[in-house]
């Protein structure tokens, strides 16, 4: 259908045509004679604003249109952004504000025309055609099925297919098969279908297609079919299991309330939600013309031959109270008629004209306890971790679990890590630690505080079993020894540590070797700091602590 453009180059009006309408809000920046104009300008752009959209509106299905309207959007913009630049330079902290509002809500409209412009350009540039591949493919095609894709397309399409089913699980041991629907070569395999009333929030009744499934432990519903009926939901984290150890989660539980179209009957019972319990029943559609179903016979599912979707399976709980007395069994076709609560429902093989691929369905009730899920768990989890150490940072992992011990007290001691061949290098260090402490005697004395705050850290030491006093003659004998400086570090933000003293095991002795040569350095214990941000981001409470003492 031909569209006029001329009301499309229409749009944008003289300003002057609008001063009258708008003459109520012209002046609420003020009545300076420059901001009277500026107010009038804003009025004329949101009118061209309006004008567009409705333009927009009348002529979505025209291309030409469309992009006559897209260009002037992007010009409108440009002259309201001037306009809002403009009047920031004359107006009040309190009119800015109204201002910035104004534009806020503007821009925020020609976005969404601009958005929705592009949208139905999109949908109506058709796409170009080219011709289809596969008739210049030399390829044989597939070797199952003889059809005009790779063999490896089937292969994929069958594992897609099976991985539908859903499947049920309780706290009982594991069970076996619960229900099939397979083709084979030119065959199908109903399954009972029956359809049912289902109450919702509001006792109202709603049609719901259902699988009878003696073999399912439990009763389940789709999300789309307890959304439709609005009933609440109960949050729970149940583990359904099935063929090949496929599980999936329910997240929620409900109760339903089910009525028969054909009788009497109503049952209530607990359903597991998932968003989806398997594919359209039965695969393919099924000619029924042929088949002598007697008339007396009331069909709990009058298109159990039409492929739908299924949204109830009601398992061995529920099944049993619906199942009666009947069954017929059909002369001429494998299936069988049996009655229920809910009418005559059809089941067995049946033989298509169509030619079908291989597919199946199988469902499975598989039951595992919270232990068995929590081992299995585990067992994902842990890994063999190759060790990265080097050879002396194995040595030095070695000699920590040979020489640690526990005292009576509980407390760990632990020995230094010492490299015999570096040991030996040491030369004397009292003479260097000697002019470390009177130096470190001479700054304190000019700060009584500090002092005291010092001797009462250092004696501290030996009360506390962290340091014993050596004899001088046990220092001067033939075994390596090494005097310690140290010197103290005032940190008066720490809340439990306000004066810190160091031990300086890298001054080096008259041999130029130090304490620190002589022992073994160890692999790095502590998480790098990506792990430790990381964990920060992912928990909501993060616990931050000092301990004290930690290197004594």
């Amino acid at each position: 259908m031909p569209v006029d453009h001329s009301t499309v180059k229409e749009v944008v009006p003289a300003a002057n045509n609008i001063e009258g309408s708008q003459s109520s809000t012209v002046r609420e920046f003020g009545s300076v004679p420059g901001i009277i104009k500026l107010n009038r300008q804003r009025t004329h752009l949101e009118w061209q604003l309006d004008r567009l959209e409705q333009m927009f509106v009348k002529h979505s299905t025209d291309v030409h249109s469309l992009k006559t309207i897209a260009g002037r959007v992007k010009v409108l913009a440009l002259h309201y952004k001037q306009w809002y630049e403009s009047i920031l330079d004359v107006v009040s902290d309190d009119q800015a504000q109204e201002a910035i509002e104004r534009y806020s809500v503007f821009d925020d409209r020609v976005f969404e025309l601009s958005k929705n412009i592009e949208y139905q350009l999109a949908s109506q540039i058709p796409l170009p055609t080219t011709p289809n591949p596969v008739f210049g493919c030399t390829s044989s095609g597939c070797k199952i099925c003889q059809q005009r894709h790779h063999t490896l397309l089937h292969e994929a399409a069958q594992a897609t297919d099976a991985s539908d089913a859903p499947s049920t699980s309780s706290t009982n041991p594991p069970q076996s098969l619960t229900h099939c629907s397979i083709q084979i070569d030119n065959s199908v395999v109903l399954l009972q279908t029956v359809l049912v009333q289902v109450e919702d929030n509001h006792g109202r009744c709603h049609l719901a297609r259902t699988l009878l499934d003696s073999g399912a432990q439990l009763n389940i519903v789709t999300e789309r079919l307890t959304q439709r009926l609005g009933v609440a939901k109960r949050r729970e984290n149940h583990r359904i299991g099935g063929i090949g150890e496929v599980s999936v989660t329910s997240q929620h539980s409900t109760v339903l309330r089910i009525h028969s179209l054909n009788s009497e009957y109503a049952a209530s019972g607990m359903f597991h939600v998932l968003s989806k319990l398997t594919r359209e029943l039965p695969s393919s559609r099924i000619n029924t013309s042929s088949w002598q179903i007697p008339r007396q016979v009331q069909l709990a599912d009058p298109s159990f031959h039409s492929p739908g979707p299924i949204d109830l399976i009601i398992g061995a709980e529920l099944y049993y109270d619906v199942v009666k007395e009947g069954l017929i069994k059909l002369s001429h076709e494998r299936v069988t008629l049996q009655n229920t609560a809910f009418g005559w429902v059809i089941a067995g093989r049946v033989n298509v004209h169509t030619p079908l691929p291989h597919s199946s369905i199988v469902g499975h009730v598989c039951s595992t306890s919270i232990e068995e899920q929590l081992s299995k768990f585990w067992e994902l989890e842990s890994c063999r971790v190759t060790s990265t150490l080097s050879v002396k940072e194995s040595n030095c992992e070695k000699q920590f679990a040979a020489t640690t011990t526990r005292d009576t007290y509980g407390r760990f001691i632990v020995q230094l890590p010492k490299r015999e061949d570096n040991l030996a290098l040491l030369g004397d260090s009292k003479g260097i630690a000697t002019r470390r402490f009177l130096a470190l005697e001479r700054r304190l004395s000019s700060k009584a505080s500090l002092k005291t705050a010092h001797t009462q850290l250092i004696e501290e030491y030996p009360e506390l079993q962290h340091m014993t006093e050596v004899a001088e003659s046990d220092a001067t004998t033939s075994s390596p020894s090494y005097y310690l400086p140290n010197h103290c570090i005032v940190r008066p933000d720490s809340t439990t540590t306000k004066l810190w003293v160091v031990f300086d095991a890298s001054c080096v002795s008259d041999t130029g070797t130090s304490l620190n040569d002589a022992l073994m350095i160890g692999p790095t214990i502590q998480d790098d700091l990506m792990s430790i941000l990381l964990r920060f981001i992912m928990s909501k409470f993060a616990l931050v602590a000092d301990i004290e003492k930690m290197y004594r």
